[in-house]
């Protein structure tokens, strides 16, 4: 597990900035963080279609987009970030 205790107290905002300074940890814990929401959003999209796998991979992608993007002067929470993108 690549998971760490050490960023359960940070904000999103620090892991973000972390994560944009490289650190692959501080993109994991996002992931935990946010994974429950891009699988209900996949669930809510799927269709004959479109597999919610794909959808979820997806969703990862657009979770390391909002992260490396992230702009702390705009005070959204990452999660806000990824739906809009």
């Amino acid at each position: 597990d690549h998971s760490s205790d050490q960023f359960i107290s940070f904000t999103d905002s620090q892991l973000t900035e972390l994560v944009q300074k490289g650190n692959a940890d501080a993109f994991i814990e996002i992931v935990s963080r946010y994974m429950p929401l891009v699988h209900r959003l996949a669930a809510d999209y799927q269709s004959a279609f479109i597999e919610k796998d794909d959808l979820c991979q997806e969703g990862m992608l657009g979770l390391l987009y909002a992260a490396r993007s992230y702009d702390r002067s705009e005070e959204r929470r990452v999660g806000k970030e990824c739906r809009s993108r």
